[in-house]
């Protein structure tokens, strides 16, 4: 973005506090710091720490649009939002540098979209990510997962002891993306990640990758 549209950009979208950031209705957040670009209304907002850390002078959140029920399934966009403070953190306005967009998919749930476990995808067409999120919750129903590879570079971690401790963890974690091969990449509570490979849909051989990110 050069400066001139930057400055532009910025002039579109009035300043906001620290404690507005914190404490504004998704909703409200959401037209504030969002409304020069068409969306649906926010109805979750969530602090987001790059690398693990928080910077003093940068605040990153995502805004989650109220998903809709579509051909296959759910749909929302998350949107990343940029600040930057002008001063210290908690004392000064934060401006908006950047706010982007990728779409996500889900399954529906008993109760339609809400609940459903979204992720995002890329370098696929929508109904190929729903192609692929029934192809792993067929896998993981079934009682015959074919030829299983795993790794961890966890020695405490559950995955890769058994196959039921195996299906427990990725139950427990969730897809948080969707590459154009037939990978899974899925984030747990800890903040490890897992990587599933399948070869095919229903795979024959599947390969479990368990490991810390590395720092963004």
């Amino acid at each position: 973005m050069s400066p001139l549209s930057l400055l532009l950009f910025q002039a579109a979208v009035p300043a906001i506090t620290y404690q507005e950031l914190g404490t504004l209705p998704p909703a409200v957040l959401g037209e504030r710091v969002l409304a020069a670009r068409p969306h649906r209304p926010i109805v979750e907002v969530r602090p987001q720490p790059i690398g693990g850390l928080m910077l003093s002078d940068i605040e990153y959140l995502w805004l989650f649009e109220r998903p809709e029920r579509v051909e296959g399934g759910c749909v929302r966009r998350q949107w990343w939002a940029d600040f930057r403070y002008r001063g210290a953190r908690r004392a000064s306005a934060a401006d908006l540098v950047a706010a982007r967009a990728d779409e996500q998919v889900a399954l529906a749930s008993a109760n339609g979209c809400t609940g459903a476990a979204f992720a995002s995808y890329r370098g696929v067409e929508r109904p190929r990510a729903f192609t692929l999120l029934a192809g792993w919750r067929a896998w993981l129903r079934s009682s015959d997962h074919g030829s299983v590879r795993c790794a961890t570079d966890n020695p405490a971690s559950s995955l890769c002891r058994d196959d039921r401790r195996t299906t427990a963890a990725l139950l427990s974690s969730a897809i948080w993306h969707l590459p154009a091969d037939l990978s899974f990449w899925l984030r747990r509570g800890d903040g490890r990640v897992i990587t599933v490979r399948f070869d095919a849909l229903p795979p024959r051989t599947v390969t479990i990758d368990e490991a810390v990110p590395p720092p963004a």
